[in-house]
């Protein structure tokens, strides 16, 4: 091959495992040397091609023959999951898991009463904002901006833009509620989703307490390995507590069998889901999708019970605490601690193994003068004293968290074991 001709690209065909060679130098090359490239391959009836091949549009644009080609079962997306539970993995979802999740979530904007103006500041590869932020807000034509992080711009865009939905994680709910210098920046909201980490009743009340016309705040329970499980359909509202009820195509149950019911009104339990979005698996790692299963029913590793149709959320079972045999959650004592003035913000995980393990309580201060006595007097006029009898309060500068609005509980230890 003369020399330069030499410069050559080896790109693997999607249908086997041959190989085509286009020449990356027929840009510096005139017409008749270009030619040369589409001489036949040897014993190969195609010709080589150029790169002035690929940049020609198609004369013909056969879009039900290509889509024909791409079968449902196929894998058409690869969503890193956040590892809270261990290393990260490659959730594998096909394209029918994908499509079947858009139009189950879909709310019709056409019964709604306001026009649907979307601002976006949640990260765009995450499970919760990819289908409304990559497809929904095309396949839909709705009016979306992005936003490259949640910042304190927020307030002033969602007013100049006159946004009236928006998503994020209970997180961002709370430092909007902490700013009341941008309360009026905020009253054209009309319906807020909110999805990551737990909202307790306390932000839940102080967040709604901002708007002379409070919106729909929607719950959005869900996973890499599934996407949306939950959420609450216009026009529907729920102040109970419940993360919502499922989306089209999936089913719910509680896997109570390894769960103390003792002295419970409900049966609770791990929450196991099933349907056409569920994932097909992780990336090379069989060992890790079989365990993720029960019987073709996917494990969440989310302590929750049922009432009336609508899912209502415990906690994460790895992150129950133990406290002489009785189980302690950590949301809610976060709830509990939120409710006083003088706390800012707050987290709380377990420390120590059997009989030593009990909660630890890390708290932002909002004054100075708060005391970890004081903190553990307030969690006990709310609390059976059991859980609060070997609670330690440590104070600390911020709660660290993810991305995606979930507190990176490895930090936050780690920050605790220096105050």
């Amino acid at each position: 091959m003369p020399e330069s001709l030499a410069t050559v690209r080896l790109a693997v065909q999607a249908s086997g495992n041959r190989a085509e060679i286009i020449l990356f130098s027929d840009l510096l090359e005139n017409e008749q040397t270009g030619a040369l490239s589409r001489n036949p391959l040897p014993n190969d009836g195609h010709a080589l091609r150029t790169l002035k091949d690929l940049l020609q549009s198609p004369s013909v644009l056969d879009l039900p023959t290509m889509l024909s080609k791409i079968s449902p079962s196929g894998a058409a997306a690869l969503q890193q999951t956040s590892g809270t539970t261990g290393l990260p993995k490659m959730a594998m979802r096909s394209h029918l898991s994908m499509i079947s999740e858009l139009e189950a979530i879909t709310d019709d904007p056409t019964c709604k009463p306001y026009e649907v103006r979307r601002l976006f500041c949640t990260p765009i590869f995450h499970a919760f904002s990819a289908p409304e932020m990559l497809f929904n807000a095309l396949r839909l034509g709705q009016v979306s901006y992005l936003m490259r992080r949640f910042d304190d711009s927020f307030a002033q865009k969602v007013h100049d833009l006159r946004i009236t939905e928006t998503f994020g994680a209970p997180a961002m709910l709370l430092k909007l509620a902490n700013k009341p210098e941008d309360y009026h920046l905020l009253q054209s909201l009309r319906y807020v989703a909110y999805g990551g980490a737990p909202l307790g009743s306390e932000l839940r009340r102080r967040f709604l307490s901002i708007f002379e016309m409070p919106p729909r705040l929607v719950p959005v329970y869900g996973m890499t390995e599934g996407g949306w499980f939950t959420t609450l359909k216009h026009p529907e509202e729920d102040d109970t507590g419940s993360v919502g009820r499922p989306v089209p195509g999936y089913e719910l149950k509680i896997s109570s069998s390894n769960f103390d019911q003792s002295g419970k009104k409900h049966s609770e339990g791990e929450i196991m889901v099933r349907g056409p979005q569920v994932m097909q698996g992780y990336l090379g790692n069989a060992e890790a999708t079989s365990s993720a299963f029960d019987d073709g029913w996917l494990k969440t590793g989310d302590i929750g019970y049922l009432e009336d149709g609508k899912l209502y959320l415990v906690d994460r079972a790895k992150d129950m605490i133990k406290v002489n045999g009785w189980q302690v959650s950590p949301v809610e004592m976060q709830n509990v601690l939120l409710q006083m003035n003088d706390i800012l913000e707050a987290a709380v995980f377990g420390e120590g193994h059997d009989v030593d393990e009990h909660p630890v309580a890390c708290v932002v201060k909002k004054e100075t003068s708060l005391t970890a006595e004081a903190v553990r007097e307030h969690l006990r006029g709310s609390l059976a004293s059991y859980k609060i009898s070997r609670c330690e309060v440590r104070f600390v500068e911020t709660i660290p968290k993810s991305t995606t609005g979930k507190v990176v509980k490895e930090l936050l230890k780690r920050q605790a074991a220096l105050a």
